[in-house]
């Protein structure tokens, strides 16, 4: 993992007071992460590939455009899922008590900031 990407991945986790920010690929693989310890590379990078496939499914078979960003709450976590360029993902899960129109503001900052930085997976 190169350590600019790294760090800057680093930086966005700690200035949205994140529990996780990972980059992912459309298909599932890791390719960057700030996971607590104990959490499972493979399983979130899995995981949050499926949760897009699932909306790309349900968008398309009612003929609309795929997502570009998915929010998800839950009781004490928000989970934003944001297309980071046309094969990967960026996800941030935060607490429950973050905004999340304000996440979604500076996450999609951070990827215009760095989508030239970052090379496609594939």
């Amino acid at each position: 993992m190169p350590a600019p990407v790294l760090a800057r991945i680093e930086e966005l986790k700690a200035s949205m007071e994140a529990v996780a920010v990972a980059m992912v690929s459309d298909d599932g693989r890791m390719l960057h992460s700030a996971l607590p310890s104990g959490v499972s590379d493979e399983s979130f990078a899995v995981m949050s590939a499926t949760i897009v496939g699932a909306a790309a499914t349900v968008s398309s078979d009612l003929k609309q455009t795929p997502p570009d960003h998915i929010v998800i709450r839950g009781t004490d976590f928000t989970m934003i899922v944001a297309r980071f360029n046309s094969d990967s993902l960026l996800v941030s899960v935060v607490g429950a008590a973050a905004d999340p129109d304000s996440l979604l503001h500076r996450i999609d900052e951070f990827i215009l900031s760095q989508r030239a930085d970052v090379q496609s997976p594939r």
